[in-house]
């Protein structure tokens, strides 16, 4: 069995996670801005998981920069501006997900954590010329932000969606299971067979617990 309390996460349940996730991945832009503010909602009830965060912030950088007329150009937002929001949002995706694999006595460099991941070596030099050299043309942030929405939902939101479903699968059976045998002891006058069934209700008990 798992030890410690279990995690918390802001989303009401599995069902409503899955609905912002196809609300962020949609082609249309009501559904994809439906998807950021539902995140955002889920900031004020607790923690989000950076993936989740970071793939907001690039779907709300995308939207703006498709409607330019009515978000960044009518405040009056420069193309420096916008290349500054995008640059951040890659320096945060970045040293966001290789911070955690930074462990051990040693430091290992960013772009050894980076392909360990699986993430483009361009992506981090990307991250390197916006940190320590000048801002990157406009058009290669906006081809880098469609890159990592695309990493993000093989990575993260695929791989969940994926576990989530096994995870189902795994605990209809045992509960199939649980069913089953419960029914047999219930039928059963044979002693014997009654304590062993209790015991493989215990250990199937057991198992969807853990």
């Amino acid at each position: 069995m798992t030890s410690g309390l279990p995690r918390l996460v802001p989303w009401i349940d599995w069902d409503e996670w899955l609905f912002v996730y196809s609300s962020l991945f949609s082609d249309t832009v009501d559904e994809r801005l439906f998807g950021v503010k539902r995140i955002s909602a889920w900031r004020a009830r607790g923690k989000v998981p950076l993936a989740i965060e970071i793939t907001a912030t690039f779907v709300e950088l995308s939207l703006k920069d498709s409607t330019a007329s009515s978000a960044w150009t009518a405040t009056g937002r420069s193309d420096v501006e916008r290349r500054l929001a995008y640059s951040l949002a890659i320096i945060r995706f970045v040293n966001g997900m290789v911070d955690p694999q930074q462990k051990g006595v040693f430091a290992q460099s960013v772009a050894a954590l980076a392909s360990r991941l699986g993430l483009p070596a361009h992506l981090v030099d990307l991250r390197h010329e916006a940190t320590h050299s000048q801002l990157p043309p406009l058009g290669v942030l906006r081809s880098a932000t469609a890159e990592i929405l695309e990493w993000l939902d093989v990575n993260y939101w695929q791989a969940q969606h994926s576990s989530l479903h096994e995870t189902r699968q795994l605990l209809e059976a045992q509960l199939g299971e649980f069913r089953g045998l419960h029914k047999q002891r219930l039928q059963t006058t044979q002693p014997q067979l009654k304590q062993e069934l209790s015991q493989r209700i215990d250990r199937c008990l057991l198992a969807v617990l853990d």
